[in-house]
């Protein structure tokens, strides 16, 4: 009697990082047992093995035992690699199965015409994709949306979006360069501590001449942020004050590091594919690739800041599907809203696939 079974292939970690919005992706443990539990649950007399892909290739280019590849139509190419490769090993051809993929019935901008992960994933955009835990130590009023994100990675395009909806958003860089300025108090700060070597001839702060001093020590960077961060907050939090929209959305790189999300109602972020973020530093700030990938390297992962995050927004592809995007989640913020002044805040909106 044959003993026939099944292998079922999941992508890791390392492979999947060449899908589109793979953040928002499961850690493979977690998609393997949601995959086993489903096979168990559909047909518990089969036998399955679950082996996690490090490769395009995985077992199928190793197992003498298997038989028969099940592939779509789209990757028939790829089976006939396995096959060649099979063949260089020794091994018995595989019989290729290819299956035709279901069309999307109703595909949106930038989705795929075929039933695809990736189209539920550009779906959740704009949506709540963590819970939103109501934050009792803040005024529920106005409601403060922290919006993060790494380098070029399209915060100031989503910003934009917000003020034309509404909202009051405030620039923390802008005033970051307002708090160096000489006779702020953290000028005087900056003064006691780094001393008159990074005071320039106009009596300001020489940022090139700081920046070399606290980019090569990272003491020095933590006592910079030390200094400058609680300085930022405090002008933050007087326009907050002084306000008379309903919504204020505070734009800060720096937002989780600073821990400023705990001032937040929510926390929105931006993502973009890695690609894009060195593509837009090398076009737009001009730096080399070389340069490019330091920056991106140097600041925490996009997986950080989806984990962080409530709302998520890719600009990674026209304007306006940004803009599309921001309307989305502009819209569901509003309910949510009215159902925090109600009390009924719902905060379970959307899950991870």
């Amino acid at each position: 009697m044959v003993n026939l079974y099944f292998v079922i292939g999941i992508t890791d970690e390392g492979m999947i990082k060449s899908k589109l919005l793979w953040e928002f992706i499961e850690g493979v443990d977690v998609r393997i047992k949601n995959v086993t539990e489903f096979l168990n649950d559909i047909c518990p007399e089969l036998e399955y093995r679950v082996a996690k892909i490090h490769d395009p290739f995985g077992p199928a280019v190793v197992d003498d035992t298997m038989q028969l590849l099940v592939i779509s139509q789209e990757t028939i190419q790829g089976g006939m690699k396995i096959n060649e490769i099979r063949k260089a090993n020794d091994l018995p051809e595989l019989h290729l199965l290819p299956l035709q993929l279901i069309d999307e019935p109703n595909p949106g901008p930038n989705e795929e015409k075929k039933i695809s992960s990736s189209n539920t994933r550009i779906r959740m955009l704009g949506t709540v994709i963590h819970p939103i835990i109501p934050n009792t130590k803040i005024p529920r009023s106005p409601y403060i949306i922290g919006l993060t994100g790494g380098i070029a990675s399209g915060k100031s395009g989503v910003a934009k979006h917000l003020t034309d909806l509404g909202a009051h958003v405030i620039y923390c860089d802008d005033i970051g360069h307002e708090v160096y300025k000489a006779g702020k108090p953290c000028f005087d700060a900056l003064l006691v501590y780094f001393g008159k070597r990074i005071i320039a001839d106009n009596g300001e702060v020489n940022r090139k001449i700081l920046g070399e001093i606290v980019f090569s020590d990272k003491k020095e960077l933590d006592k910079l942020n030390s200094i400058v961060w609680p300085h930022i907050l405090e002008e933050v939090e007087n326009i907050i004050n002084n306000t008379d929209k309903k919504v204020v959305v505070v734009e800060a790189a720096v937002m989780l590091m600073a821990g400023w999300q705990n001032r937040c109602h929510e926390v929105w972020t931006t993502v973009v594919p890695r690609k894009e973020v060195i593509s837009r530093l090398v076009n737009r700030n001009g730096l080399t690739e070389e340069q490019a990938v330091a920056r991106v390297e140097a600041q925490p992962p996009s997986t950080f800041f989806v984990e962080h995050a409530n709302v998520v927004f890719c600009p990674y592809w026209e304007v306006d599907y940004t803009r599309q995007q921001v309307l989305k989640a502009w819209e569901l913020l509003q309910g949510r809203i009215a159902q925090l002044h109600e009390g009924k805040l719902q905060c379970d909106e959307g899950k991870r696939h």
